[in-house]
């Protein structure tokens, strides 16, 4: 497995894992609005290319991929989002949309909350292959040592396998209920400690 830092031409490999991993829960819009949804969860997070990562196989087919940043790493991803809505015709695609952003830039508030200047944020993680998303984790993390990075931290929810973290010496720090999609889930906030 080639693991490397995140790059251009892995964004439409990771839009369609995206897809691939969490389609179920959008599952009952039509494809265009589920493709805004992973296209923009994945701009969304594509911050920090320099602690970010693709796990690819021999063929360059991903695997995984992991994008992580610093508290105060912004993009324009939310101006997209808005001028991509303002195309559509549809109030509740329109509103979906809306929703997961706001579902989004809370959760990433809640989370940088407890953050220092000096730590990151794992804002996106998915793996296909098993292992892989462990090898990713390892990767990440011996970069923010050398970088003198102190803390990681991430939120995860119910409707992703956030026992993973916890098995990944993750230390829950926080919990909330939200709704998202008309569903009650928990959002989790995980510190690991790199000292």
């Amino acid at each position: 497995m080639i693991i490397r830092n995140f790059k251009t031409s892995d964004i439409e490999k990771a839009k369609g894992l995206s897809h691939l991993v969490w389609g179920d829960f959008y599952k009952k819009e039509n494809i265009e609005v589920q493709k805004l949804i992973y296209d923009f969860t994945v701009d969304f997070y594509d911050l920090n290319r320099e602690l970010s990562y693709s796990a690819l196989d021999e063929n360059e087919n991903c695997k995984g991929f992991l994008f992580a940043f610093n508290k105060k790493d912004e993009n324009d991803s939310s101006d997209i989002l808005i001028n991509t809505v303002k195309t559509l015709k549809n109030e509740k695609d329109k509103n979906i949309l809306f929703e997961l952003y706001k579902f989004l830039h809370y959760c990433g508030t809640r989370t940088k909350k407890y953050m220092n200047e000096n730590d990151i944020m794992l804002g996106l993680f998915v793996s296909i292959q098993k292992g892989c998303g462990k090898i990713l984790l390892e990767k990440l993390t011996q970069g923010c040592k050398k970088k003198d990075i102190k803390n990681m931290y991430l939120w995860s929810d119910t409707t992703c396998d956030y026992d993973y973290y916890s098995k990944n010496d993750f230390e829950l720090i926080d919990k909330a209920k939200v709704v998202l999609n008309n569903q009650e889930i928990i959002v989790f906030v995980y510190r690991k400690s790199l000292l």
